[in-house]
């Protein structure tokens, strides 16, 4: 069995730097309290301090600065106004900020029915 490691299916688009650098992903579940801004501000504030401080241990400082502060950024211009869940993804090169509505039926199911690898076919 020869695999191609450099098959499309086995490529990763960003660099080997780029794969190494310090991201963050921060999931925040809905609660009714969140409608409060202060609230909101507040619970985003927790976690990415707590992210920066598991950056830090991981991270020279020099490298983790810029992830942080554009993070800072990105939670500046979130609100939710619609009773959503959040999911925050920054990193040296892009951010992304989802919002969604939280199933907590598909929560059990993923306990029950972990995610597998895909098999490739040859």
């Amino acid at each position: 069995m020869n695999k191609d490691l450099h098959s499309p299916l086995n490529r990763n688009p960003l660099s080997e730097d780029q794969q190494h650098n310090p991201r963050i992903s921060i999931f925040i579940r809905f609660e009714p309290q969140m409608k409060n801004k202060g609230v909101l501000e507040k619970i985003l504030a927790d976690r990415v301090k707590e992210e920066e401080a598991e950056l830090l241990n991981q991270y020279p400082e020099e490298m983790v600065k810029p992830v942080i502060k554009k993070v800072h950024n990105v939670i500046k211009g979130i609100k939710n106004e619609s009773d959503e869940s959040i999911a925050i993804f920054v990193c040296p090169v892009s951010e992304k900020v989802i919002y969604f509505t939280y199933n907590s039926y598909l929560s059990e199911f993923n306990k029950s029915h972990p995610l597998r690898p895909l098999k490739l076919t040859e």
